[in-house]
């Protein structure tokens, strides 16, 4: 096979270097004469010189392109292997560094020598070289010619794509990409009269915001003041020209957001007053201090006694009280409070069991419910707490009820939670169905039914939640938001307080005159009482534990109507259960929870009489049959001999097939929705950002999916997905999804957005 420098010599055109080339080595600058030249001459001597280097590089040119890469392998074989090392980069000849190995002939020759060869052979081999030189030159040409057309694609698209708020392939959202790529819209704080930068125009419209806004909270603390007419501060503005103004100026040049807290946490401690010391101000030292113990008991956030304090000093000066006769201001309060305060920062409560209901407790909230001389949030709190216990659910798992799936018929009351604890969006079950029989009934009374024609007469309005928090009178609501378990706690409290002595008189169960619970037994039970109530019943009663799972947890495993169908009749079954409480004579099932009430006011130093009272008061009788709501009796259930306590119940009429609602119906898409995120999105399919909306403020929180320990759906109802974040807007960022910059970026680079506005 004839090489490179055989075939240049063949087409008599020098190969490397002008070697071969004759005249062509002494061309050189050429100082025309006219001796030797005339023009005519000179003009022909530069063209033949041209054409001989054309012809050159074209012949070096032919030689390069077609040398084969066995030719290559002979020339490489001919220089020391030295040299080739110093264009090696993993493993392979770097087109690169070869072609800018040396620049002339001085320069290759130089390079040989310093690697081994000798003077004779030198000039050779540097024409091999340079042979391998050009060849590497092309292929490093066309190798800038590829990168330059990516480097061009990329950044074309990245053109493209820097407006679409979408990441790169393997791109991080950090908070530098944020500020500069995203295209996101971070929306301006709420400016105060205050702040520096602002046009006349604009200060006189924040200002003008900001007394509307002072002027609806002022009205309200005043309006909460009028309703005690020994107050200091009602005397004085009776001498006043302008009374309501006489109030509002008394109230203090507070923000409009301080006096909603105030008024917030005031109107909690009223109803807390109401209930346990029957009285509407508090005037004793001994009301701030017992409210202290309640916080302390009922595990209330740190800051909350201190927060306390700070409101109940705001309301005295208001009210005009001296300050010597202030509660705030007393020395045993302050000792409490610093105890108070010391204790919750460091105690932690030893973790019990809930203690179990009483029956006659239950009984009690059924008749509440639809006994008409009582509120109607009292009778609504009552309905949900007793949907809460026949569903065995958490607190706030009833804000997880979908009112669009709610259906009652003659089997019962359906529905759906959309969203718990252990379902919902994101979670594994998406749905938990849940039943509750219309023969479940302590009295017979039909509360179930009751409680959803209240629903749907006064508490019914587009949300995701059942229990809106409660109006202050307890009746129209003022507020249309969901209920935090703080609010579940003061709403406990007050319908322990209106539930009414009962008895099972000649058939039937009649409401006594006087309370059924002492006030010390408000604390004996939790929140969670409610929930383990039929499952620890259930338990004693020899219910299957498969079936116990049942109760408040049963999902949708299988698609179709036929596994639940199947998953209500068992529930209903279980629910049930009165029929063996009424038989029950081996685990004394009825008088469940007595002991615990023993206990519990023996450790109050309640007397004996009045100890013995409130035990006859929660004691069920011998013999105690429901009365159904057409007036007849159910008949009285016993054991029959020989028969076990798994047995019992088995024959308990199953709802029929007609009176089931398919579960599609059930899972209907609620319309209409008042906030984003709802049964129907599929958290699956996770988005890469998404936005937390608080549903009171409508405060809007970027967050980055999976990143922090924040949950859609779990943590809050309200949100809203984002693949892109172009066009989205938001007040604020979540500082566990967006830390600084990017691992490859400068801290001290320049952003669009100064990072104090982004935290």
């Amino acid at each position: 096979m004839a090489t490179a420098s055989e075939r240049s010599r063949n087409q008599e055109t020098p190969a490397l270097d002008g070697d071969s080339c004759g005249g062509c080595e002494s061309l050189g600058p050429v100082t025309p004469t006219e001796d030797l030249f005339g023009d005519g001459q000179e003009a022909e001597a530069e063209r033949q010189v041209r054409q001989r280097l054309a012809d050159l590089d074209r012949g070096i040119q032919c030689a390069v392109e077609h040398v084969t890469p066995e030719e290559l392998e002979t020339y490489w074989a001919a220089l020391p292997v030295t040299v080739k090392e110093l264009v090696m980069m993993n493993g392979e000849v770097s087109a690169d560094l070869l072609a800018f190995l040396a620049d002339t002939d001085e320069d290759r020759m130089g390079l040989l020598m310093q690697h081994g060869c000798n003077e004779a052979e030198v000039r050779d081999k540097a024409t091999v070289l340079e042979a391998l030189q050009l060849a590497a030159e092309e292929k490093a040409a066309r190798l800038r010619r590829n990168r330059m057309a990516l480097d061009l694609a990329e950044k074309t698209k990245m053109r493209r794509r820097e407006g679409t708020g979408e990441l790169m392939e393997g791109e991080m959202p950090t908070k530098s990409w944020l500020e500069k790529h995203s295209g996101g819209i971070m929306l301006p704080k709420r400016r105060r009269a205050t702040d520096p930068g602002l046009e006349e125009d604009e200060v006189e419209a924040v200002k003008a915001r900001e007394r509307q806004q002072w002027h609806k909270e002022a009205e309200r603390v005043v309006e909460l003041l009028k309703d005690n007419l020994d107050l200091p501060i009602l005397r004085g503005a009776e001498e006043s020209i302008d009374p309501e103004e006489f109030m509002r100026t008394a109230i203090g040049g507070y923000r409009a957001s301080t006096l909603r807290k105030r008024l917030r946490e005031w109107k909690k401690y009223l109803t807390w007053l109401e209930i346990v010391h029957q009285v509407r101000w508090p005037s004793r030292r001994a009301h701030a201090i017992d409210y202290l113990v309640e916080l302390r008991l009922t595990d209330a956030p740190p800051t909350v006694p201190q927060s306390f304090s700070t409101t109940l000093a705001f309301f005295e000066k208001a009210g005009g009280i001296d300050k010597d006769a202030m509660v705030s201001m007393d020395v045993t309060f302050k000792r409490a409070l610093d105890m108070t305060n010391k204790e919750m920062e460091t105690k932690k409560p030893a973790k019990k069991q809930a203690p179990l209901l009483p029956i006659k407790v239950i009984a009690s909230m059924e008749m509440l419910v639809v006994s008409e001389a009582n509120a109607t949030f009292v009778r609504f709190a009552a309905w949900c707490k007793l949907v809460k216990l026949w569903t065995a659910s958490r607190t706030d798992d009833l804000q997880g009820i979908s009112l669009r799936s709610m259906r009652f018929t003659k089997a019962g009351l359906h529905g759906v939670f959309w969203k718990t604890k252990v379902s919902g969006p994101g979670k594994r079950n998406k749905l938990l169905p849940f039943m509750i029989s219309n023969k479940v009934s302590i009295t017979g009374l039909p509360w179930l039914k009751t409680g959803m024609e209240i629903l749907e007469e006064k508490y019914w309005y587009p949300r995701d939640y059942l229990v809106p928090t409660y109006p202050y009178g307890l009746e129209g609501l003022e507020e249309k938001r969901p209920a935090n378990y703080d609010d579940f706690v003061v709403l406990t409290r007050v319908v322990y307080s209106k539930l009414k002595e009962v008895f099972y008189e000649e058939g039937r169960w009649v409401t006594g005159r006087g309370p059924l619970l002492l006030p010390e037994l408000y604390k004996l039970w939790t929140e969670h009482s409610e929930r383990n109530w039929i499952v620890s019943l259930a338990a004693a009663s020899g219910v299957p534990r498969e079936e116990r799972q049942m109760l408040g947890r049963w999902a949708v495993k299988e698609s179709g109507d036929e596994y639940v169908r199947s998953a209500q009749r068992i529930v209903a079954r279980i629910q049930c259960l009165l029929e063996r409480l009424r038989s029950d004579r081996e685990w004394d099932l009825r008088h469940a929870g007595l002991e615990e009430v023993r206990e519990h006011i023996t450790k109050a130093n309640y007397d004996a009489d009045s100890i013995r009272r409130q035990m006859e008061k929660l004691e069920m009788p011998e013999v105690w049959t429901p009365v159904g709501s057409d007036g007849t009796f159910l008949g009285l259930i016993r054991r029959p001999d020989g028969v076990k306590p798994d047995e019992m119940g088995q024959d308990v009429p199953e709802p029929t097939q007609e009176d089931l609602p398919p579960i599609q119906e059930l899972m209907e898409e609620r319309v209409q929705a008042d906030d984003m995120g709802s049964e129907e999105d599929d958290i699956d399919v996770k988005a890469k950002f998404f936005v937390s909306i608080n549903v009171r403020s409508r405060h809007r929180k970027l967050h980055i999916w999976g990143k922090c320990g924040t949950k859609p759906g779990q943590n809050f109802s309200a949100y809203e997905p984002h693949n892109s974040l172009k066009g989205v807007k938001f007040n604020s960022i979540c500082g566990h999804c967006w830390k600084g910059k990017g691992p490859h970026e400068d801290e001290d680079s320049s952003t669009t957005t100064s990072s104090s506005d982004m935290d």
